[in-house]
């Protein structure tokens, strides 16, 4: 095995091990002005999410709208009085038109 030399440093070999730190009022006061403002933007968030959702909702009550006006319109086959029978007869073989 190596002998490997401890190296001697300024910094004191203390550890705040076993001891309770109290944390400062500047740091609760940080993380509470941090909370408030992430509450913020989640709650600006929740207001955008919330208009576009009823943005959404009015789209779909128009296209449900054209939906219905379209399918009314709709001419049913029984309903046509228009004769789908062809005026040529179709050729039988290669046709080229030029």
């Amino acid at each position: 095995m190596a002998n490997f030399k401890r190296v001697k440093s300024t910094i004191p070999s203390r550890t705040w091990s076993g001891r309770k730190v109290q944390v400062s009022n500047h740091a609760t006061y940080l993380k509470l002005s941090f909370l408030s403002q992430e509450r913020r933007r989640r709650q600006v968030e929740l207001n955008n999410l919330s208009a576009r959702i009823e943005l959404l909702k009015k789209r779909m009550v128009t296209i449900d709208q054209e939906i219905e006006k379209l399918s009314a319109q709709i001419v049913s086959p029984a309903q046509s009085h228009v004769t789908e029978a062809d005026p040529e007869p179709q050729q039988r073989g290669i046709s080229i038109k030029y």
